[in-house]
């Protein structure tokens, strides 16, 4: 409950900061997002949107910005899938006032368009048309931002990011309006007393580290994989699990870890030489929160960018 309770404040607070900004109260939002695509931005936007729903804002929501998963939809919980699902059809309530555009920049209609296929958001202002205020949610992981998205935050009107981190950086960018939303955890849902994920191969006594990201290399997978590599941990005593999608990649993840050890490792053993490492993808929220209770630790970090970002 009170997981429910801070995640509708921190989205009802965040909602009337941007509303605020136009005198009047909102008659409709709309929220663009990777809704059922899984990962951070699905999460945390899933969050946000059932905590405004219960309190009784009009919010209609959009697939945007990633593709949608199959296995992620039908591993939700049936509540939440309903909840998501009238929201997803529901028509706004007059004008849309708010428009939240929470995924990469990328994504967002804004300049010269997107980077890649995606629906409008924002949708497009013009002839009394199209929402009244753009909020963009969107962070990254390194000490700077990618070429070109400094310009492209500061074409929406203000800046959500979920930390004092984030607002440093993009503000260093040259970023404008930027507000730090937190994020919401579901401490009911993830609880440290809850079933364990059975992990084919590794026995319940092994020491297990999982990591939890997308298949790109500004999450640093190479970093953390030559780490496990340097560490040179006995047989058998830990297990590194992975638990990863593809983005705009491959999925041959293994071949790739096996590839990055032998050319970039210098050791010709290849993934064996990691010992016990096991790759996932596809879990459904029951089994994602298992696995994190199996987990001895949980992989949470930064890294400082190359003067090239996210190459």
């Amino acid at each position: 409950m009170a997981s429910r309770v801070r995640a509708t404040v921190l989205a009802v607070v965040a909602l009337a900061l941007a509303v605020a900004k136009r005198r009047h109260h909102p008659a409709s939002v709309a929220w663009h997002a990777p809704f059922f695509s899984g990962g951070g931005y699905c999460s945390e936007a899933t969050a946000f949107v059932l905590a405004l729903d219960r309190a009784g804002v009009h919010v209609s929501i959009d697939h945007h910005g990633d593709s949608q998963s199959g296995p992620y939809v039908t591993g939700l919980p049936q509540e939440t899938l309903r909840a998501l699902m009238k929201m997803n059809s529901r028509q706004p309530k007059g004008p849309v006032e708010v428009a939240v555009c929470h995924s990469e920049p990328g994504a967002w209609h804004v300049l010269n368009g997107p980077s890649w296929a995606s629906s409008p958001c924002p949708v497009i202002r013009r002839d009394g048309l199209g929402p009244s205020y753009v909020v963009g949610r969107t962070m990254f992981e390194t000490d700077r931002l990618p070429d070109g998205w400094p310009e492209r935050l500061n074409a929406v009107d203000e800046i959500w990011v979920p930390t004092e981190f984030h607002k440093d950086i993009f503000e260093k960018a040259g970023v404008r309006d930027v507000h730090v939303v937190g994020e919401p955890v579901d401490t009911t849902f993830f609880n440290p007393n809850g079933p364990r994920y059975a992990i084919e191969g590794v026995a319940d006594d092994v020491f297990v580290v999982a990591s939890v990201f997308k298949w790109e290399k500004r999450k640093g997978w190479d970093v953390l994989l030559k780490a496990w590599h340097a560490a040179k941990l006995p047989r058998g005593s830990a297990a590194l699990v992975l638990l990863t999608n593809a983005y705009h990649g491959d999925d041959d993840f293994e071949r790739q870890a096996d590839v990055f050890v032998k050319e970039q490792l210098g050791d010709p053993e290849g993934l064996g030489a990691l010992g016990t490492v096991k790759f996932l993808s596809g879990l459904s929220g029951e089994d994602l929160a298992a696995l994190y209770f199996s987990a001895a630790r949980l992989r949470l970090r930064r890294i400082a960018a190359t003067p090239r970002p996210g190459r």
